[in-house]
């Protein structure tokens, strides 16, 4: 697809994501969950600064039929993007800087948690 193709919308979705999708809030807030506990782990006194987060998805974009319900960006999982064709999906990067809000430093981890998340 060139840069002056504009991507098709899947349409009509009111029952929910397209299957093997997630919203890219849900991701995001996923990934910040993650870091967020890793930076309360034991690290035994090392821990790891954390730099540029680069996500890298296949996306599609969805459109409500109804008046002003707008577009949702969905991220597939890597079985779902084989189900769409190149011309509903694009590659999207998205570069988050995390922040620790108590100094406005980059946070430190460490690979080492208190507990396994559920399944």
């Amino acid at each position: 697809m060139s840069g002056s193709e504009r991507p098709e919308r899947v349409t009509g979705l009111a029952d929910g994501p397209p299957a093997g999708a997630f919203e890219l809030a849900d991701v995001v807030e996923a990934v910040r969950g993650q870091l967020a506990r890793a930076a309360t782990a034991d690290g035994k006194g090392l821990k790891f600064e954390v730099g540029d987060v680069e996500l890298e998805f296949t996306v599609v974009l969805t459109s409500e039929a109804k008046a002003n319900a707008g577009v949702k960006v969905w991220v597939l999982s890597a079985g779902a993007s084989a189900g769409y064709g190149e011309a509903v999906t694009q590659r999207i990067k998205v570069a988050l800087k995390p922040v620790d809000e108590r100094t406005g430093r980059p946070p430190r981890i460490s690979d080492k948690v208190q507990e396994l998340p559920p399944d």
